[in-house]
């Protein structure tokens, strides 16, 4: 087991799959790339870049977590909030324990999950553009009872594939009844096709990046188009991007 800070120096962290190993995390229910995880963080943990590889909603029971999207837009997220993380998203996330230890549960849906959830519903629109950015859900009492059967399930060791399904459904059906302002099929439904992007602005004031070589700098660069590459280095950094700089 590894604390998440210490991982995350050398690693994004992609979600589901890292989070077996980080210690500040718990497997309540799990079933391959369907999984219900509790995370406790009493200390700041900040600067975490990590990648959504299935389809997750994360609830923040406790604290606050502050969300940060590859163009850099911020949300500042509280107790009783949950938002939405389709697949394909590099995000950071950013804790500080002055303010209040952290508790929140991730949620991450299966191909067979949504399947399953969207025979239910009615015909919907479908979005038409990739989404980049975080859907906010409101939380409730109905929501803490949920979690208290889960953590009730996770102590009996009742974890069947079958029943860590029914209670993903559950969550699902949940969120939607209790938050119409979003329209959850069309957000389920959809499937980003773009290059998954890296927050340029956190990479380039890191101060890990200071350290690496031109080389590895380089590298990291990689995954940016030359011409947001070049504009964000020059606000950033208050001179020219030059490409012959970095390769």
């Amino acid at each position: 087991m590894i604390s998440v800070s210490e991982y995350c120096k050398d690693n994004i962290l992609v979600i589901p799959e890292a989070l077996s190993q980080m210690q500040e995390v718990v497997a309540l229910l799990q079933d391959g790339q369907s999984a219900i995880f509790y995370k406790q963080l009493e200390n700041d943990l900040v600067n975490v870049e990590f990648y959504t590889n299935t389809p997750c909603f994360v609830y923040i029971e406790k604290g606050e977590e502050i969300i940060t999207t590859p163009s850099n837009e911020t949300f500042t997220l509280g107790a009783d909030t949950a938002f939405f993380l389709p697949q394909g998203l590099n995000l950071h996330s950013d804790h500080f324990s002055s303010k209040h230890t952290l508790t929140a549960y991730l949620l991450f849906f299966s191909e067979t999950v949504i399947s399953q959830y969207l025979q239910t519903q009615p015909k919907f629109t479908r979005l038409k553009s990739n989404v980049s950015s975080l859907s906010v859900f409101h939380g409730g009492a109905h929501l803490k009872s949920f979690f208290g059967s889960i953590h009730l399930l996770h102590q009996q060791g009742n974890c069947v594939s079958e029943l860590l399904n029914i209670k993903l459904q559950e969550f699902l059906h949940l969120m939607a009844m209790h938050n119409p302002q979003h329209c959850l099929p069309a957000l389920l439904s959809h499937l980003n096709t773009m290059t998954p992007k890296r927050n340029l602005v956190r990479l380039m004031k890191n101060p890990e990046t200071l350290r690496l070589t031109v080389k590895d700098l380089g590298w990291r660069l990689l995954a940016y188009s030359d011409e947001p590459k070049k504009l964000v280095f020059a606000k950033s950094w208050g001179q020219p991007y030059a490409r012959s700089c970095f390769w």
